[in-house]
């Protein structure tokens, strides 16, 4: 029999969206896909050459679109059967998401209906879970409340960040997406209502979100630091006039007091650092503002008489 052929349109960008999209693409060849990339120019981690190149090499029609509206005019052109979503900028509106009749499917990096909403992998290593992952779900009208096509569950020890969790749920999600969406198109997959009574929710976060309150006790200021590592900006201080980003650091392991902030030590190339509840955060490495490398904290905090704040200095 005749494989029936279906209108396959990807809506993302990041280098996980590359990884996913070749995924998708091997996992079943009765699909032929349309490419949709956001302008995100302005974004660091945009990976639109390399998009643009896979597109290339398998043949695929490739699209930027410079806003939701262009998005939308898109996709009313192609009329697609199905989607995928990953690294997408815009919301979908009823009328967007209906426009998919087998379903826009995406990842939330989450263990849904947990920490639904923005940055759940953020919120979730902030709050000190121990097992996080990512969810691959039917978008619907409301918050990442879909049905759930699969998950991927990982553990994360006390002292590994945010880019050890990214990089186990990356390999988990292409070991097992491929075969699931093969079972979804060929209508063998199993799909798992969300249990409503089991959801949390989290919002979005800026930059500005990443402020480090020294008042607060070591370990959640730990988890707040990891939470937010590369490839994410960091959390941050002010050291005088200057931001400082943190990029890793570690509890002190007994009872230390001081003033929260206060510079207790510089051995070698760590620094202590004074928080709530008589507590101690060890500094190892930092991003002070100006430079574009990591430094040894010892480097750039250079007196036990140093103060690290929430608030820059009050102008003069």
């Amino acid at each position: 029999m005749a494989q029936t052929h279906k209108n396959g349109v990807f809506l993302g960008s990041k280098a996980l969206g590359i990884n996913l999209f070749a995924c998708l693409a091997d996992a079943h060849p009765g699909v032929d896909w349309t490419i949709i990339h956001p302008d995100d120019a302005g974004d660091q981690r945009n990976c639109f050459a390399g998009f643009r190149a896979v597109a290339e090499q398998r043949g695929v029609a490739f699209h930027l679109a410079r806003n939701q509206r262009e998005a939308r005019a898109l996709l009313a052109g192609l009329s697609p059967d199905i989607g995928f979503v990953c690294g997408w900028y815009w919301l979908f509106s009823p009328g967007d998401i209906a426009a998919f009749p087998d379903g826009l499917w995406g990842i939330h990096n989450s263990l849904l209906p947990k920490f639904r909403g923005g940055a759940p992998l953020v919120w979730a290593i902030i709050a000190g879970e121990p097992e996080v992952g990512s969810t691959v779900f039917r978008i619907s009208p409301g918050m990442d409340d879909g049905d759930v096509l699969m998950q991927v569950r990982v553990a994360i020890s006390p002292n590994e960040d945010i880019a050890d969790a990214l990089r186990r749920i990356e390999a988990g999600l292409l070991e097992r997406l491929g075969s699931q969406w093969g079972a979804l198109l060929d209508g063998r997959a199993t799909l798992v209502s969300q249990d409503e009574s089991q959801a949390t929710y989290c919002g979005q976060r800026t930059d500005e979100d990443g402020g480090i309150n020294w008042t607060k006790p070591a370990l959640a200021l730990h988890d707040f630091i990891r939470a937010q590592a590369p490839p994410y900006p960091g959390a941050w201080t002010w050291l005088g006039a200057k931001r400082l980003r943190i990029f890793r650091a570690l509890p002190f392991a007994g009872i230390y007091f001081g003033t929260p902030g206060q510079v207790l030590r510089r051995t070698g190339e760590s620094v202590l650092v004074a928080c709530g509840a008589n507590t101690a955060l060890e500094l190892r490495s930092v991003l002070c503002e100006g430079e574009s490398l990591p430094q040894a904290p010892s480097a750039v905090i250079r007196s036990v008489k140093d103060r690290l704040s929430l608030s820059p200095p009050a102008a003069a």
